[in-house]
Order: C-alpha cells, then sequence, then structure tokens
C-alpha cells in the first residue's frame, strides 16, 4: 500500500524497515511475494514481516489473474455496471470468490518460502473485515454499512507453524489445537502474536492468548461506522434472518 494510505501505514513506518509499493496503479498482491524474497535474504535470525494485502477488497476484478477467474460467470474483463442490480449477484459472488482462490494462492506462496528456512517459522494470516454480496436476498453490497451484519464481521484467522517450532514449543501446538474451535475475535491477534513469540511484556493477557491453556474464548465486539460497538454473538448473529455461513 502508498505511504499515506492509511493510519496503519503510518504505524507501519515504526519498523526498522518499510517498503510501500503503491503508485496509483492497480498492483496485484504478488507484489508481495517479490519483496519478500528479498527481505528473506537478510541473514538476521530473527525477523517479524508483516505483508498488507489488497486481498479481497473491491473492485474484485483488480484483485486476481486470468489463471484465477475460475468461477463463471465473473465481471473479470468488464465493468459490471450496477453493482446492486441483483441480476448481477452470480458475477459479482463469482468474481468475489475468485479473489479467494488468488489470496490461497499467495499465502501458499508464503508458507512455501518459510518451510524451505532453517530454525523456526510461522505465519499468522487475518482479515480486517468481510464483505456484503447481496446476502440474504438483499441488494447490499461491499462493508462498512449502518447496522453491520455476519458476512462484514465473520473473518478468517489462521495460522501455520512449521515443524522447528513445533519442536520446540510443543505445548503452544497442543493448546493450540484444543483451542481452535473456541470462538476468537481480532482483539485477540496481539497477546496471541506474544504468545507465539513465547514473550511476556507487562499488561500480557494469556486469556487472550490462542496458544495458552487458559484461553476459553474472547467475546467479539465490532465497531458500526457510526461509532457504536456491538457484541457480535448477541447483537448481530442471533439476529440474522438466515445464516450465510456454517459455524462448524
Amino acid at each position: 500500500l502508498g505511504k499515506f494510505s492509511t493510519p496503519i501505514t503510518m504505524i507501519a513506518n515504526e519498523a526498522d524497515q518499510t517498503i510501500f509499493t503503491a503508485d496509483g496503479s492497480e498492483k496485484l498482491d504478488q507484489v508481495l511475494i517479490e519483496q519478500l524474497d528479498e527481505v528473506l535474504k537478510d541473514p538476521s535470525p530473527k525477523k517479524f514481516i508483516v505483508l498488507h494485502m489488497e486481498g479481497s477488497h473491491f473492485d474484485y476484478r483488480h484483485r486476481f489473474t486470468k489463471e484465477f477467474n475460475q468461477f463463471q460467470p465473473s465481471y473479470f474483463d468488464r465493468e459490471l455496471g450496477n453493482w446492486t442490480d441483483d441480476r448481477q449477484k452470480a458475477e459479482l459472488v463469482n468474481s468475489y470468490d475468485n479473489t479467494i482462490l488468488y489470496t490461497d494462492s499467495v499465502l501458499e506462496q508464503v508458507m512455501s518460502r518459510l518451510k524451505q528456512k532453517p530454525g523456526m517459522a510461522s505465519m499468522t494470516f487475518v482479515s480486517d473485515h468481510g464483505e456484503r454480496l447481496m446476502d440474504n436476498d438483499k441488494s447490499e453490497i461491499l462493508h462498512s454499512s449502518t447496522l453491520g451484519s455476519q458476512a462484514e464481521f465473520e473473518i478468517p484467522f489462521m495460522i501455520w507453524l512449521n515443524e522447528g517450532y513445533r519442536k520446540e514449543f510443543p505445548n503452544q501446538v497442543k493448546n493450540l489445537g484444543t483451542n481452535q474451535y473456541l470462538v476468537a475475535s481480532s482483539f485477540v491477534l496481539f497477546d496471541t502474536l506474544l504468545g507465539l513469540g513465547n514473550m511476556e511484556i507487562a499488561g500480557h493477557k494469556a486469556e487472550l492468548n490462542v496458544f495458552s491453556a487458559t484461553y476459553h474464548g474472547s467475546s467479539r465486539p465490532v465497531l458500526l461506522p457510526g461509532g457504536d460497538v456491538l457484541d457480535f454473538d448477541r447483537d448481530i448473529l442471533n439476529h440474522e434472518t438466515r445464516p450465510m455461513m456454517s459455524n462448524k
């Protein structure tokens, strides 16, 4: 992303090294793999690398290549026109699903590179939000709706660990396996990354670390565009007229 695209990129400037790829043109997340290859050449034994992806942000047709245009019909090679026209829902949903395929490929490339490195390595992936895609027979799309929805707030949270880490920290790996079906939110990310690195600091909350035996799930507060904070499970999930994905 660009150097001043968001407050997050301004925070990124506190890192020892920052690389910004945005130049006003549409760029695919593959550009991050190219930068990752250069960063991994650094001989420093310890690295904390953050990749800020475009992922599945709109406009979906700019988030994948022809190779990943698998779900059809899509609007990969044309303007969608009226985005909320339900006659185009299939093209909208398929194009979004194609972005997921592309993101899967990028993540696989990250893991494959980390597998080749000696010692311990891990990858944590989390999204900042989901998307509405005319769910529940409504014409609403994208995110940041006034009332919020399950589709907007449910996000992926994935942790991959290489064999070196699994051998060094078997108890953390065991706890992670035990906790994998418990609810979580992005609020646990900070304490979980500390747990992943086997680190403790003042104020560290083990109950928010999914690698900890004391983790028993977390509350899931969500912030609406107007500034209101809701409880996802109580105020959003229980009030959806029809579930949009499995909770298994």
